[in-house]
């Protein structure tokens, strides 16, 4: 297990202890002592952490055993990537069903006929009319906002691959023709790969056999991916923009409804399962975000001055809240 501790822009990697079991349990008490070791137990202020039951349950995570551990309530800042990862796969488990074990059936088939595909032979999407209509005003934001990622540095390259990929599904020219990359890892542990390897088999369709339920499956992964998926994988770094992001994000699959019902279910029924962070504490960083209006954290603070909160860390939603969800503002949760 790593141990990272993180403070403005600066990092290290206090241990990396080996655990004979890795229980809620072992985990708090090793992170814990680690702490204790560097004499930084009574500084941390918050907990980053992928979303398994076993680092978030919240009777006996690792989270609040170590909160006990430390005698002090913690700010919680889940892991976005770790939640969109887990939404992705859903919907492609759903749209494409063909996995088994570590690996995914059509990634491996196209992996292993990649050096028979003619490189050129490659179809961006053209938009059904009816879709197009619906997502025309939105072409141009997608564009820009994967333009201004591919100006920045990316922390890995497959990142800058989604993003390329992305430009080059939307029929974005370019001056040079695009190059593709030889396909990589296609194990379920990573992130990237469903994205990328969607994608890039859509693009090749013409060249790659794919059976109908493939074609159309993937024609509905790709949509997603550049219409929702890529613009929320991207912003999800930051804990300041991670409140008022999903809170949008969710609006954004409730409304997908209209180009894709099975998808904006799919997407919801996970993601409501993982909104129980954004508590009165972790809404307090949205007071820095820039996209928020000033009015609006006006009205965040009215909300906050009025009641008492309650101290529970956990939004409770369900899904046949979402309609009256979807209708409120990021004040509301200043005070769950």
């Amino acid at each position: 297990m790593s141990i990272i501790v993180s403070n403005s822009d600066s990092e290290k990697l206090l241990a990396i202890p080996i655990l004979e079991q890795g229980t809620a349990k072992n985990q708090a008490l090793m992170l814990y002592e680690t702490l204790v070791q560097w004499n930084i137990n009574k500084s941390v202020k918050a907990l980053s952490f992928d979303t398994t039951a076993v680092n978030s349950g919240h009777l006996g995570g690792t989270c609040v055993l170590l909160e006990r551990l430390l005698e002090k309530e913690l700010l919680y800042l889940p892991c976005r990537h770790h939640i969109f990862e887990i939404i992705l796969r859903s919907i492609f488990d759903n749209k494409i069903s063909c996995s088994t074990g570590k690996d995914v059936l059509i990634f491996k088939r196209f992996q292993q006929a990649w050096n028979n595909l003619n490189k050129e032979n490659f179809k961006p999407h053209i938009f059904d009319s009816n879709i197009k209509e619906m997502i025309e005003p939105e072409l141009q934001k997608i564009i820009i906002f994967v333009e201004n990622n591919l100006n920045t540095v990316q922390p890995r390259n497959d990142y800058k691959e989604f993003l390329e990929l992305t430009l080059i599904f939307l029929g974005v020219k370019s001056h040079n023709s695009p190059f593709f990359h030889k396909p990589g890892a296609i194990h379920h542990a990573r992130w990237m790969a469903k994205a990328i390897y969607s994608l890039k088999i859509y693009l090749f369709r013409d060249e790659f056999k794919l059976n109908s339920r493939e074609t159309q499956g993937l024609r509905d992964v790709c949509l997603f991916l550049v219409l929702v998926y890529v613009d929320s994988w991207f912003t999800a770094t930051s804990a300041i923009a991670a409140p008022y992001n999903d809170l949008n994000f969710v609006k954004k699959l409730y409304n997908y409804r209209l180009i894709d019902s099975e998808i904006s279910q799919i997407a919801l029924s996970k993601f409501i399962n993982h909104l129980w962070y954004l508590s009165p504490q972790s809404m307090g960083l949205a007071f820095f975000d820039n996209k928020i209006d000033v009015n609006i954290k006006r009205k965040m603070v009215a909300q906050l001055n009025s009641t008492p909160s309650q101290t529970s860390k956990r939004l409770k939603l369900n899904e046949s809240d979402i309609a009256d969800f979807v209708k409120k503002d990021i004040e509301y949760f200043s005070k769950i």
